[in-house]
C-alpha cells in the first residue's frame, strides 16, 4: 500500500509560478501619457527585465512552469506586461502578452572560425614533452651573468 501511494506521489507534476506580474489594480493605475518611469517602479516595483537593446521598454514577466518526473518540463502559462516610455521617460503604452503571443526562437548551429587547425589528444600529450624544464628561472653561483647575478 505505502509503494502504490510513493509510486502515484513520485509521477505528480510539480507546478513552479515565477516572476513579477503586477496585480490588476495596481495596473490599472499606469497611464499613458501621463505616468512617468519612477512612478512605475513606485507602483510595481522593478521590472523582471529592460532588453538591452531598448532601454525604453521594461517587461514585467510571470510564468508557471510544470515538471512531470523525467521528462523536460513546459510552460504551462505565461503572462508579460510590456511597458514602452518616451525619451522623456513617460509611459506611452501598456500592452498584456500571453502564452498564444509567444514565438519559438530557434538558435542558430553556426561556430566562428579559429585559426589555425583543432589539435588531437594525441598531440597534446605528445606536444609536452620536452617542454618542461625544472631547472628553469633557478640561478645558480656559476653563473655570474644570468638571472640573479650581479
Amino acid at each position: 500500500m505505502g509503494g502504490a501511494l510513493f509510486a502515484l506521489t513520485a509521477c505528480s507534476p510539480t507546478v513552479d509560478q515565477r516572476g513579477n506580474l503586477p496585480p490588476p489594480e495596481r495596473l490599472a493605475q499606469i497611464k499613458a501619457g501621463e505616468t512617468t518611469r519612477d512612478e512605475v517602479t513606485q507602483i510595481l516595483g522593478s521590472p523582471s527585465l529592460i532588453p538591452s537593446f531598448d532601454k525604453n521598454t521594461w517587461l514585467y514577466v510571470s510564468a508557471k512552469t510544470q515538471n512531470l518526473a523525467f521528462l523536460k518540463t513546459q510552460i504551462v502559462d505565461q503572462e508579460v506586461v510590456e511597458i514602452a516610455f518616451n525619451d522623456d521617460g513617460v509611459v506611452q503604452g501598456v500592452r498584456q502578452l500571453g502564452l498564444k503571443d509567444a514565438k519559438n526562437v530557434v538558435p542558430v548551429e553556426r561556430t566562428t572560425p579559429a585559426p589555425g587547425h583543432e589539435i588531437t589528444i594525441i598531440e597534446q600529450l605528445v606536444g609536452n614533452f620536452g617542454r618542461f624544464n625544472p631547472l628553469a628561472g633557478r640561478t645558480t653561483s656559476n653563473n655570474p651573468g644570468g638571472p640573479g647575478g650581479p
